[in-house]
């Protein structure tokens, strides 16, 4: 089943229940997207080769056919769209071989549906960012951070970072004043998330706040069970000088 409304971005939901899927269909058109919708046993290629989206919900739910394999076969046919995942069935491992599959961001039913479109905002916001042009640079608060130089300017003092702090500090800014999920930045940047990983990203985050301590108006907070969240009071992307 198939419904579509022109509005502005388009949200590809994938739902392995009808009367969920009717929940987050509404949401979304309340909130301005339009919004293409399926069930179970959808023919995936076609969907993906036929519409445009700008973003992928997929919410399964228990004994339903969307799964990891799933997640695995749009990410072949669409490697770039971004996919929020909703499950109440997922245990730690199988989250964790989902952000390796290719997710964004996973959330636990029952979910909080101004907290999801808040996550879509920033997702879509920063499938724009210009993080990944390498001419690129970003004014983050009083510093100047330019990634593919792993450089870090404040007045006329430079820092340069290793390749994980310029790493982890480039997604800071794509997730910036709002929360990067811990299982997120560990699959994405450490490849698995285990204790040691964890322990080890926490090294890093220790590092980086020690480098913005310079700009009292920036912090990142712990987020208790959850992640962490850069507080920064402006953020920009900026022309880089060659």
């Amino acid at each position: 089943m198939k419904e579509v409304q022109t509005t502005q971005r388009n949200i590809l939901l994938l739902s392995s229940d009808k009367k969920s899927g009717e929940s987050f269909y509404q949401h979304f058109i309340k909130n301005g997207y339009s919004c293409g919708r399926y069930t179970d046993e959808v023919p995936i290629r076609k969907i993906l080769t036929e519409n445009h989206y700008d973003i992928c919900v997929l919410n399964i739910q228990p004994n339903a056919y969307l799964g990891i394999d799933t997640i695995s076969e749009i990410r072949l046919i669409s490697p770039d769209i971004p996919i929020i995942m909703t499950s109440s069935v997922f245990s730690a491992e199988d989250i964790a071989e989902a952000y390796r599959a290719g997710i964004d961001d996973y959330m636990t039913l029952p979910l909080d549906y101004k907290e999801l479109i808040f996550r879509i905002k920033a997702i879509l916001h920063r499938s724009k960012t210009l993080t990944d042009d390498k001419t690129a640079a970003i004014r983050l608060g009083k510093f100047i951070f330019i990634p593919n130089r792993r450089q870090l300017l404040f007045n006329e003092q430079s820092t340069i970072l290793t390749n994980k702090e310029s790493e982890l500090l480039s997604m800071f800014c794509s997730f910036a004043n709002s929360i990067l999920p811990r299982s997120h930045a560990l699959i994405k940047l450490w490849k698995c998330d285990t204790y040691f990983n964890a322990r080890s990203m926490d090294v890093y985050v220790s590092k980086l706040r020690k480098h913005l301590s310079k700009d009292p108006d920036i912090s990142i907070i712990n987020i208790h069970g959850k992640g962490f969240r850069m507080v920064v009071p402006n953020i920009q992307t900026i022309a880089q000088d060659n």
